[in-house]
């Protein structure tokens, strides 16, 4: 039976995890992190951002999802110590990485951080239910 938390518990607990994923492409392994709230908050609203900017330049769904792997590995590649390895920068470089490296790395990262292939697809605008419904401005 669970015990309900004060705000000082959840506030010290160390929640963010590191799990190791072994890449022979690149010669070794890579570590990948959790992100925090605010984290998944930008990263989705970056989704979302780029998702409308490349519809009213009619762009088509493969246009929205370019580099969408790289994209999130770069903010979730991480040292032991889960500190970042990639600027968002760098992202595009990545992108031109082993794919079945990167989709790997991507898989775990999507997995730690709890997102599924439906929440991307509402993030791109491109489930029934999703941000592009007609609602809104």
């Amino acid at each position: 039976m669970s015990k309900p938390l004060t705000a000082e518990e959840i506030l010290g607990t160390q929640d963010r995890k590191v799990e190791k994923v072994i890449c022979p492409e690149w010669g070794g392994h890579v570590h990948v992190r959790s992100l925090s709230g605010e984290e998944l908050d930008a990263w989705e609203v970056e989704q979302y951002e780029r998702s409308r900017i490349e519809k009213e330049e009619g762009q088509d769904q493969q246009a929205m999802l370019r580099n969408l792997r790289a994209r999130l590995v770069s903010r979730c590649a991480c040292d032991e110590a889960g500190e970042v390895l990639f600027t968002p920068e760098q992202a595009h470089a990545l992108g031109q990485k082993n794919g079945r490296a990167l989709k790997r790395v991507f898989d775990a990262a999507r997995k730690l951080n709890g997102m599924t292939p439906e929440d991307e697809q509402e993030l791109l605008g491109t489930s029934e239910s999703g941000p592009s419904d007609g609602s809104g401005s």
